[in-house]
């Protein structure tokens, strides 16, 4: 099950939350939750202060190797949970992203450092820091007690908590109604075409829903199923036609030039820049879409072999830890070609890049 967590730069609270989360989750034997963090505002820094490495490490958490990374739609679509740090955050999430804001799992509120002009003082280290950490903390300590048992057991409680709210009061799901989740699940309905549909029948007069039982899921049935085969159709609609060469990356150059400012590893900035002059140069070609996804998948892999050894060991662990469901169904072939492409994704993700 993987679980995202939202803040602003993804320098403090949001990774601190994560690492907690994934040492918590250790603890009780859950082996497979897995966390990430982004951020609104995020960029391809530096990483967090040498203040914020040494208090978040008082906490048990180690962020001396975490690449702050900025939320993408791709990592709200793949994750179970999403939890936000705090209101702006909402916020944002309800702005920018309205489907992933719709199936928050949770959010809560730890030290804003914007709220009270104490971004510097949190830089230099001192009580607001470990204020904020205690926070995070025991956040995460009140979440890990609410945590799903799994991914199809999340997607089920979101579900049974939009119905709750439907009417105001409780109701509780009946064996046709987890019927109903199960088949959904099963077919990869996304939730939000679910929490449309309930959202959908809020206010209106019983009698004019379809026939159903009180309260049920069946209600939404046709509804679900309306909004699912319009995202499907929608799919493959704007998928390439067979033998058509797909349009290139948007802003490849900018991306690449971007990820280069945001990083102080010396041979990784140069290889960027490098890479945004030969971007650039490719816009007008014949074949610029499949050219600068070549592009991509080579300044990807030069990226892999350049991470450091033990930051690479963690993408690796993490990647067979979010993938050990499909071990038994792959040779061994297989399984190191899907945890590579795992991690190249992670490092994409990491510098902003687009995929390929």
């Amino acid at each position: 099950m993987t679980v995202l967590f939202v803040g602003a730069r993804d320098m403090l609270r949001a990774p601190l939350a994560a690492g907690l989360l994934a040492s918590a989750a250790r603890r009780i034997g859950r082996d497979d939750v897995v966390s990430h963090s982004a951020g609104t505002e995020a960029a391809a820094a530096a990483g967090p202060s040498s203040h914020a490495i040494a208090a978040a490490a008082g906490f048990g958490a180690d962020l001396s190797r975490h690449k702050p990374r900025r939320v993408t739609s791709a990592m709200l679509e793949e994750a179970d949970l999403v939890i936000v740090m705090g209101d702006r955050e909402q916020r944002w999430l309800a702005r920018e992203h309205p489907r992933a804001h719709a199936s928050l799992f949770s959010h809560f509120v730890a030290g804003d450092p914007r709220a009270g002009g104490e971004t510097s003082r949190i830089e230099d280290g001192g009580d607001s820091l470990q204020r904020i950490c205690s926070e995070v903390r025991d956040g995460v300590e009140a979440l890990i007690l609410q945590l799903p048992e799994g991914a199809r057991d999340a997607y089920a409680i979101a579900i049974e908590q939009r119905l709750s709210g439907s009417g105001g009061r409780a109701v509780p799901l009946s064996a046709a109604d987890w019927n109903l989740i199960e088949q959904w699940w099963d077919r990869g309905i996304p939730l939000w075409c679910v929490l449309e549909s309930l959202e959908e029948i809020e206010g209106r007069d019983p009698r004019s829903l379809p026939p159903g039982g009180g309260g049920r899921l069946t209600y939404i049935t046709p509804m679900v199923e309306e909004r699912f085969h319009a995202w499907e159709r929608g799919r493959t609609q704007t998928a390439p036609r067979a033998g058509a060469e797909a349009p290139p990356p948007e802003n490849l150059a900018a991306a690449l030039r971007r990820a280069a400012k945001g990083t102080d590893e010396e041979a990784g900035r140069l290889l960027l820049e490098m890479a945004a002059k030969e971007a650039a140069s490719l816009e007008d070609r014949p074949d610029s879409g499949e050219a600068q996804r070549a592009l991509i998948e080579r300044v990807t892999g030069s990226l892999h072999e350049g991470l450091d050894p033990a930051f690479r060991g963690d993408l690796i662990l993490e990647a067979e830890r979010h993938l050990a469901d499909r071990r038994d169904s792959m040779s061994d072939e297989a399984w190191e070609v899907t945890i590579r492409r795992f991690v190249e994704r992670r490092i994409r993700g990491i510098y902003g890049l687009p995929e390929p």
